[in-house]
């Protein structure tokens, strides 16, 4: 991970992991305009000359402080990574020709 802050205002980035996900807060040293909310979407497995691969599309959603209703939503980037581990047995996996 990389993070790169060129803002006056002092981050604390706390990371953890459940069983399904990686959380993450983000702490400032003041208080913000508003919120924001990263999550990845579209998730898929597919399978392709032999390899599995993964591919999911990451947005920020920008949330007001009080109520945290979406103000807007903005498609980051898109991921897609050849898998090196075993997944779980009940993931579904598309085959994909060339």
């Amino acid at each position: 991970m990389k993070v790169k802050n060129e803002t006056d205002v002092t981050f604390q980035l706390c990371i953890g992991f459940d069983e399904e996900n990686i959380l993450g807060s983000l702490y400032a040293d003041r208080e913000m305009a508003c919120m924001y909310k990263v999550e990845g979407k579209d998730l898929c497995y597919f399978r392709k000359d032999g390899k599995i691969f993964e591919k999911i599309r990451i947005y920020r959603s920008e949330l007001a402080p009080d109520t945290h209703e979406i103000l807007s939503e903005y498609l980051l980037y898109e991921n897609l990574c050849e898998i090196g581990y075993q997944l779980h047995k009940d993931t579904t996996i598309v085959e994909k020709g060339d």
